[in-house]
């Protein structure tokens, strides 16, 4: 019976459902524990690969560190050709509205309502033009892949997931996202029933597997969502962009993603990961196992 108990407590503590989610080992701790316990902003690739591979493993992945380097290398090499497409219908429907060179723009890319809004220009008698250009450009290449791999990159994780895992809480289980919230003591509220019974399925069976179950976007569920949701400035995913030069460039944080992204350095662990994940669409367990690596 006790162990019972016991094991119980376990399980309801991984999912992030109890009163007081216990102080489990992540990767972040693990590293800081091979460096000396030293706080950085990142961690060095080349001195911490096989620790960081090895804690990979332990956490339910078969891929490496190595792994995840090709996936970022990749992956940036997607986002600088889209960037590069991009530049080059930019450039031309530029051109067909009679809108000079060095017209320089910035815009914000709304990707829940696939809208964009100028925010500012080089020449006002111009923005019609742009506007036109703009739009007709966004039709022929997808600004969505660019705007989630831009927050993502700089490690907006929630942003980007938010409206995955919204769309997919109401395919599965026909639940609203904005009816949910996380208590002070970290208990889901605002569940419906089909979505109670998955987490409670989830809480006492340790082969529960959201993804093969109920087609969600995961394995996990009440983390996955809990981590959404627990996030006061999630709800859009507008991305802040510009063109200038005949380039466009993000503006979302440090990291900014364009045409020449695919040069990025990958020495720290947390850009490798941010990197990968950029270009997955299915990244959401990753992340989720290790937030602390993403921020």
């Amino acid at each position: 019976m006790l162990k019972n108990i016991s094991g119980m407590r376990r399980r309801i503590s991984a999912l992030g459902l109890s009163a007081n989610r216990s102080s489990r080992k992540t990767l972040y701790s693990q590293m800081q524990q091979v460096s000396g316990g030293k706080q950085n902003s990142g961690f060095k690739y080349d001195r911490f690969s096989s620790a960081t591979s090895d804690s990979l493993k332990e956490l339910g992945t078969s891929e490496s560190l190595g792994d995840y380097r090709v996936k970022a290398a990749k992956s940036m090499l997607t986002l600088s050709k889209s960037c590069g497409n991009f530049d080059d219908i930019m450039k031309k429907n530029l051109s067909d509205e009679g809108v000079p060179e060095n017209i320089s723009f910035k815009f914000d890319y709304d990707v829940n309502s696939g809208e964009a809004k100028i925010t500012e220009i080089s020449d006002e008698k111009y923005l019609d033009g742009v506007r036109s250009a703009l739009n007709k450009s966004m039709k022929k290449v997808d600004l969505d892949s660019i705007a989630n791999g831009s927050k993502i990159l700089n490690g907006k994780m929630t942003e980007a997931y938010y409206s995955v895992v919204a769309e997919a809480l109401e395919k599965c289980f026909g639940q609203d996202i904005s009816e949910l919230s996380v208590d002070r003591r970290g208990n889901i509220l605002g569940m419906n029933r089909n979505m109670r019974e998955a987490v409670t399925s989830e809480l006492t069976n340790l082969r529960f597997n959201a993804k093969s179950q109920y087609g969600f976007p995961s394995k996990k569920l009440a983390s996955v969502v809990k981590s959404v949701i627990s996030d006061k400035s999630v709800g859009s995913n507008v991305s802040h962009m510009s063109f200038e030069r005949g380039s466009l460039k993000t503006a979302d944080g440090d990291i900014s993603v364009g045409k020449n992204c695919s040069s990025l350095s990958m020495k720290d662990t947390s850009i490798v990961l941010r990197a990968a994940a950029a270009g997955d669409p299915g990244s959401l367990d990753l992340w989720v196992e290790n937030e602390d690596l993403f921020k």
